[in-house]
């Protein structure tokens, strides 16, 4: 099952303060249609079937379901029935981001700058006693639409010691950027989730729309303030960098280590070696008698 609020998983009284968190938060809700202002950037049109339930009455609901509160957010999108899935919307308005950089990096630069930032956060996790994380590969690598300025990704990152073909909880986020700021959905799901829930960010970003004077295109240079953590501030990390040799060949070869992944390098190396043995062949000599 998802990570969703009303998890069954949960022990039996956290499911009672899920629930009547929930009730709470419903009496705030705005259903299918209805015009969200997203501080003074944008307004979103709830899609239909599903639901937008306003902070404070998400912060309830978040700590009763033991999830953080994050800063700069507006509240939680649901579907309906509020069991399936859920996505925290924040809005961040700390200057203007340059969206259009994403054309400078690549895939493997992102995740070797998010690697980074792991590695670097494992000595306090493991002060405190909690178990070192690894980023293991792309769920959905960044996709920037520059016409829409909307930017999409999902990492795997497990604990070290999680087998390698291992799945669980995963964030899809989806971005939004305009002038002032940005607007990101961060949806809560799981990579076998995934599948059946990945239109959702997009959908919605599609019903987010910014206010006259606030969209990306608006941005005045020299006059607009611009978000000093940048692009890496998008993706939660202090700097992006170039990716080394290493991380360019972990990146050939991650999608290897999954379920099947040994018959497909064992394949690869069986066919080099027919390569091989036919080049020695062709080029050998030929020995007159």
């Amino acid at each position: 099952m998802s990570p969703s609020l009303a998890q069954q998983a949960r022990p039996r009284d956290q499911q009672h303060d899920v629930s009547v968190a929930l009730n709470h938060a419903l009496l705030t809700a705005s259903g299918g249609g209805l015009h969200v202002k997203l501080g003074d950037q944008a307004i979103l049109t709830v899609p239909e079937d599903e639901l937008f339930l306003p902070s404070p009455g998400a912060d309830a609901l978040l700590r009763a379901a033991s999830r953080p509160v994050p800063d700069d957010y507006a509240g939680i999108v649901i579907d309906q029935s509020a069991i399936d899935w859920f996505a925290i919307l924040q809005v961040v308005a700390r200057g203007h981001v340059d969206a259009d950089e994403m054309t400078s990096w690549t895939a493997n630069d992102l995740i070797a700058s998010v690697r980074d930032d792991v590695e670097r956060d494992n000595v306090q996790r493991m002060a405190r006693g909690e178990p070192a994380m690894e980023v293991r590969r792309w769920i959905q690598p960044p996709t920037y639409d520059a016409a829409r300025h909307q930017l999409l990704w999902c990492l795997l990152i497990v604990p070290q010691e999680a087998r390698r073909d291992a799945g669980g909880e995963i964030v899809y986020n989806a971005v939004t950027f305009g002038r002032t700021g940005y607007v990101r959905l961060a949806l809560a799901t799981t990579v076998d989730q995934l599948p059946r829930e990945q239109d959702i960010p997009g959908v919605v970003l599609n019903h987010i729309e910014y206010l006259p004077g606030q969209g990306f295109g608006d941005f005045q240079s020299g006059k607009d303030a611009m978000d000093s953590a940048g692009l890496a501030g998008v993706f939660g990390i202090e700097r992006i960098r170039k990716a080394d040799f290493k991380t360019r060949v972990h990146a050939f070869a991650a999608p290897l280590v999954v379920p099947g992944g040994i018959t497909l390098i064992v394949a690869m190396v069986g066919g080099l070696t027919v390569l091989l043995y036919r080049w020695r062949h062709v080029r050998r000599p030929m020995r007159r008698g």
